[in-house]
């Protein structure tokens, strides 16, 4: 999911509190292993530990706010739907809606492109015979409205998903969806339309969070599921990077960054075995305040930064982060070590 979008993803993530790891930072396989095998140890582990509690907690947080709501656990998608449901009741029922020709013209070229691209027009045609038929008198009420939105909404959507369909009759179906929307919009006061448009944007989320099955029954979300689904989904906002709200890109962040697995090789070959048996030799007190001073640093976001620019190589690059991590006494770089004291004051 990253390629050229990276470094942009990378500030994002900074942005978001989305904590990266160096080895993260620097796409090193090599620091990725050892980050994935501390992470069981005590200390020198906590904040990679740490790290994925906050990247949860930044998706989540995403995700709640995309649909209006301060939490999306436990009761939070009901209650969702239940408030954005009541606002769409509140703006659409007992009214009318005067049907002008840029509504009857978005109709009428999805009509053009269903009968050409769909045998028989499909299930569009009896929509349109639907639509066509409550638009006689030559307005609308506000629920049939509603209905009829629901009903092109679920032919786009089972349109994307379908091979058969063509571009140009999905397109046909998202225009007539727009032009719906437009409708209202002309007909609302301007308080009511942004209100509108606010309601369209947190259930247009909702939708996106349910049918990629992210959020579990407590309600956790899952942004490497909703990242799945939205490649698959919305191509243009997606994909091509035209989408770049805090949901769609703390999806990104989920696929990019997914956590490497540690085999147990790598703990058994990237640690020193010293540094190995210090954690575990008593006493553990004493050295508790270092070792979570070195993790500090490691993990700090700037370090990454500093390390590529001090370092002529690559690999000196990787061993410089290396040798911070594992023994907190960085050799070449004193702006290390006075970083390291002044975390150390602080404890």
């Amino acid at each position: 999911d990253g390629g050229p979008q990276v470094p942009r993803l990378q500030s994002r993530a900074d942005e978001l509190g989305y904590e990266l790891t160096p080895g993260e930072r620097l796409q090193s396989d090599t620091l990725q292993k050892v980050e994935a095998s501390v992470e069981s140890m005590p200390i020198v582990g906590a904040l990679v530990r740490r790290a994925k509690t906050r990247r949860q907690g930044v998706v989540e947080r995403a995700a709640a706010e995309a649909v209006g709501e301060p939490t999306l656990r436990n009761d939070g998608i009901q209650v969702a739907v239940e408030r954005i449901g009541g606002e769409f009741d509140r703006l659409l029922n007992g009214r009318a809606f005067e049907v002008d020709d840029a509504f009857l013209d978005a109709l009428g070229a999805m009509e053009e492109v269903a009968k050409r691209d769909v045998m028989g027009g499909g299930n569009t045609s009896t929509i349109l015979d639907s639509i066509l038929e409550r638009l006689s008198s030559g307005s609308i009420g506000g629920d049939e409205l509603q209905t009829m939105r629901t009903s092109l909404q679920t032919a786009a959507a089972k349109a994307a998903r379908d091979d058969t369909s063509t571009q140009a009759y999905v397109n046909s179906l998202n225009a007539a969806l727009k032009a719906i929307d437009d409708l209202v919009e002309r007909t609302l006061s301007d308080a009511d339309a942004d209100a509108w448009r606010t309601a369209r944007g947190q259930w247009r989320s909702l939708v996106q969070l349910e049918r990629s099955n992210a959020i579990n029954e407590v309600g956790e979300v899952s942004g490497r599921k909703l990242g799945g689904y939205l490649s698959r989904t919305d191509n243009s906002g997606y994909s091509r990077g035209n989408n770049q709200s805090d949901l769609y890109d703390s999806a990104r962040l989920s696929r990019s960054y997914a956590p490497m697995a540690d085999s147990g090789t790598a703990t058994r070959t990237s640690i020193p075995r010293a540094v190995a048996n210090a954690v575990v030799r008593p006493p553990m007190a004493a050295l508790a305040l270092p070792l979570r001073g070195a993790s500090e640093l490691y993990m700090n976001p700037t370090l990454a930064t500093r390390a590529a620019a001090t370092s002529a190589r690559p690999q000196d690059m990787v061993n410089e982060l290396y040798r911070t991590f594992v023994t907190g006494e960085p050799e070449r770089d004193m702006t290390y070590q006075e970083e390291m004291a002044r975390l150390m004051r602080g404890r």
